[in-house]
């Protein structure tokens, strides 16, 4: 997830019409870059293979053929699908049982996830009131 966010925004951070969204972008590289990051704590977990799954590849194919306030539209609510999904799967990771102890300088998927909740509920919530802002200037 935090691999296709990421090439995703670059993406944006390129083609995006509107400041709110590029900035926006920008912020999702750092933090899932952040979070991917933590996530190489976590025992078993390897984020260097990691590539986007079809519906992530197809979403970037799509982006990369449109352009202006409708690249804007179509990024951001590819945004708000993909921060819908992580949070529930995150939410879910966070209450699994972590019963086994992870090995010395190694974190649970669970503790982790639990770090990377409230920065995911943030980018949702930026991108629902992005989306809505270009919606409503897109039906002037």
């Amino acid at each position: 997830m935090n691999n296709a966010e990421i090439a995703l925004a670059r993406i944006a951070s390129a083609k995006a019409q509107t400041a709110r969204v590029r900035s926006f972008a920008e912020t999702l590289i750092k933090d899932h870059t952040d979070a991917l990051r933590k996530l190489q704590s976590v025992q078993g977990v390897t984020t260097t293979d990691m590539k986007p799954n079809v519906r992530h590849h197809a979403n970037a194919e799509r982006l990369s053929k449109i352009s202006g306030s409708e690249f804007d539209r179509e990024y951001m609510r590819a945004a708000l699908s993909d921060h819908q999904d992580a949070l529930r799967f995150f939410e879910q990771q966070a209450k699994a049982d972590d019963s086994a102890a992870p090995l010395p300088g190694k974190a649970s998927l669970a503790k982790v996830s639990q770090e990377i909740i409230p920065a995911i509920r943030g980018h949702l919530q930026e991108a629902q009131s992005i989306l809505k802002d270009l919606e409503v200037k897109g039906t002037r």
